[in-house]
């Protein structure tokens, strides 16, 4: 549907037939579709398709989240956004972050969060630990600012997966308990021992005390439990490039340097706009900005 009434969206769908259904009729069957349906015809019809690979092995897929703006509800607390001077009316979202498969060019799965309570990072760790690759296919995940987290790392790790994940320099400083090299452009391997416990007592390594990285109880991580585990050892690669006369761009990720040069991991990060291109299309094309229901479940 485009964005007229759904009366107007019917009758041009079924070229004015005097027959087309009542929006009442429409509404009614629109409800008896499980909450699984959809998802489920989602994935039925990725399964008929095989994936395109790079070096025919890898998967390159890409993550990033978009608001989508649907019928006015201020009831909905959780994606309503009252009058503010952009708009008299208030407006409702939702935020979409999906898989991108960028060498076959489609959607591959998704993770829809009320806008007032989005959370990146626990969508992408849930798209990591619920995808599904084929055996002998290794994903690698591609995500922008915004997705940097040792959780989301974690995530890629423990399903034996590969990562490249883009990070301003004061948030990689912060993330990794790091000081930059002093050169501009650098190819770093960094290990931590990341830990919940501020004793120095506790750590099993103590003779690689310069790798402990305490995580905040606040923070989310979920490969620590301290009846368990008190601590997880994670080996990142830091990667900076130039990109323009004083710009450059951080990537943290854990493709292997013996496989993946320097030259490959821009390329590959050049190839993610392609999810960019994908949301354009979704939105402006297939007709994905607008929505008929007051629902944000429907």
């Amino acid at each position: 549907m485009e964005a007229g009434t759904v009366r107007d969206e019917l009758l041009k769908f079924f070229s004015y037939d005097k027959d087309t259904a009542s929006n009442s009729a429409f509404f009614q069957q629109r409800a008896k579709l499980t909450d699984n349906a959809l998802p489920y015809l989602f994935q039925a019809f990725n399964s008929l398709y095989p994936c395109s690979l790079y070096k025919n092995k890898y998967q390159l897929l890409a993550a990033d989240g978009s608001s989508f703006t649907f019928t006015r509800n201020p009831l909905d607390g959780d994606s309503y956004f009252a009058p503010d001077g952009k708009t008299a009316n208030g407006y409702n979202q939702i935020h979409l972050i999906p898989l991108f498969d960028i060498l076959s060019k489609r959607f591959m799965d998704c993770v829809v969060q009320p806008v007032r309570k989005k959370n990146e990072f626990r969508a992408l760790c849930t798209l990591i630990d619920r995808y599904r690759n084929a055996p002998g296919i290794i994903p690698i995940y591609i995500a922008d600012r915004g997705f940097h987290s040792l959780n989301v790392f974690a995530h890629a790790i423990e399903h034996h997966s590969l990562f490249m994940v883009r990070a301003a320099d004061i948030k990689m400083q912060r993330l990794l308990g790091i000081d930059l090299p002093v050169q501009n452009c650098f190819d770093v391997q960094i290990n931590r021992i990341l830990t919940r416990s501020n004793s120095k007592k506790k750590r099993l390594h103590p003779e690689l005390a310069d790798q402990y990285k305490f995580i905040c109880p606040n923070v989310a991580f979920d490969y620590i439990d301290p009846e368990k585990q008190t601590e997880y050892p994670i080996s990142l690669r830091v990667f900076r490039f130039k990109i323009s006369e004083d710009g450059y761009e951080n990537i943290i990720t854990n493709l292997p340097p013996e496989e993946f040069s320097a030259d490959e991991i821009k390329h590959l990060y050049n190839l993610r706009w392609g999810i960019e291109i994908s949301f354009r299309e979704l939105k402006h094309v297939i007709g994905a900005s607008n929505f008929h229901s007051k629902n944000a479940g429907t």
